[in-house]
């Protein structure tokens, strides 16, 4: 487990931005700057290049959407 597993579950407070089937995006609760979001894939794997393809490519899609919401807000 991690900081964001507990993030996801609720154990750490999180600010959720949206999320969809697979996917979560929340505020970092310690921002480094404003507007600093992480989005993450619900299941939790080892790291960002242990996902399938096809995980992976739909994780960028959905940090993809909502960076643009985020750079239009």
């Amino acid at each position: 487990m991690s900081i964001f597993t507990d993030m996801m579950a609720g154990k750490i407070s999180a600010v959720t931005v949206v999320e969809d089937e697979q996917h979560i995006a929340f505020m970092e609760p310690n921002p480094n700057a404003r507007g600093h979001i992480i989005c993450l894939p619900k299941a939790e794997v080892q790291d960002l290049f242990a996902m399938p393809k096809a995980d992976y490519d739909a994780l960028m899609a959905f940090t993809r959407r909502v960076a643009t919401a985020l750079q239009s807000a």
